[in-house]
């Protein structure tokens, strides 16, 4: 066990064809060496860590490096992802093996997110925190109502009617359309990002450490995925960024997913609402049924949910700790206050 080289890649590849559940329809091996070093000091933000059962790679999981920060402390930690085990071994605790070995050589460790596969494998092994939430705000209701209602008249009908509230309801959304600030679509993020984290962030929750070369690889350079960043300005000061996935990439999709965000503190709900608006409208302009959130953020989701987004029950939005700190480990459990964002996961809306 131990970090991939660019010599595995090619098994590293069939691997995650044989056993994700998702079918890998972009390059693989772009996105890999993109994500992971592969024994590169210049490329990834982390590690491909394998299983060689001699020449044979028969296991993978990934590992970026992160620091989580609460009060004025970093906690160097590793966040778990892409974990894969070849059929053949499916069954045999591989996965659980990794896992335990990677928290063996990390002070601490996080996992965001499972599957039907690992979750009770991650609530056994890691201290498990409360799960992250999904919201949604339904913007077209025919297809919803089409799956669900005959006749198909009645379904339209039923979908007009929707659709009219919601509209209503958007209109009537607390804090007026704040015409002070500028909304700006942001292509490269430059050393106000820093500064505007700084700003976001309230001391005594726990976040994910953001910096200006961290969002440039995890949002415009990811070969696998589009993302959009939107800067909100007040005289020309970047008081709150927005970042969200676009449509139609890889499979048909029907939302729009909102995947990051940071807000200064000074302008907190005037920022927030004004670009949550923004981007109500922009999905709504793009065909967009719904716009969809995965938060872990308590004071951002009081707005989600004044704004019209309703909770869905998700089970496998877990958030739990591993690691050989366990004064850390035991410390940002009893927390209640954390920041994760979508972009802090692998999943990429897949």
């Amino acid at each position: 066990f131990g970090p991939a080289g660019t010599q595995h890649l090619a098994q590293v590849v069939e691997l995650r064809k044989r056993a994700l559940d998702t079918p890998v329809s972009w390059d693989d091996s772009r996105y890999l060496t993109w994500r992971y070093h592969f024994g590169s000091n210049t490329s990834g933000r982390g590690e491909c860590w394998i299983v060689l059962r001699g020449e044979q790679v028969v296991g993978m999981t990934g590992t970026e490096n992160i620091d989580l920060l609460c009060e004025e402390q970093a906690t160097p930690t590793l966040s778990t992802m892409d974990i894969a085990v070849h059929p053949d071994f499916e069954g045999a605790g591989l996965g659980a093996w990794m896992a335990i070995s990677l928290a063996r050589r990390a002070r601490c460790a996080i996992t965001i997110g499972s599957n039907a596969k690992s979750r009770n494998m991650i609530l056994s092994l890691f201290a498990p925190l409360p799960g992250r939430r999904s919201y949604i705000h339904a913007l077209d209701f025919h297809r919803f109502f089409a799956r669900r209602v005959r006749p198909r008249p009645l379904a339209n009908s039923l979908a007009v009617v929707a659709g009219a509230v919601m509209n209503v309801w958007r209109k009537l959304l607390p804090g007026a359309a704040d015409a002070a600030i500028e909304i700006r679509e942001i292509r490269q993020f430059d050393s106000s990002i820093d500064e505007l984290f700084q700003r976001s962030r309230v001391r005594s929750e726990v976040w994910i450490r953001r910096s200006a070369e961290q969002l440039n690889w995890r949002l415009f350079g990811n070969p696998r995925v589009r993302y959009s960043a939107w800067g909100a300005y007040l005289r020309g000061e970047l008081i709150g960024y927005w970042a969200t996935q676009d449509l139609n990439q890889h499979r048909t999709r029907d939302a729009l997913g909102v995947v990051d965000w940071l807000v200064d503190q000074q302008h907190a709900g005037r920022v927030f609402l004004t670009l949550l608006r923004y981007t109500l409208q922009r999905a709504s302009a793009g065909g967009a049924d719904f716009v969809c959130v995965t938060a872990y953020h308590r004071r951002s989701e009081k707005y989600l949910r004044r704004c019209g987004f309703f909770r869905q029950r998700n089970e496998f939005e877990t958030v739990a700790l591993l690691g050989s700190d366990a004064p850390s480990i035991e410390r940002l459990q009893r927390n209640n206050a954390w920041f994760i964002g979508e972009i802090d996961t692998d999943r990429d809306g897949m």
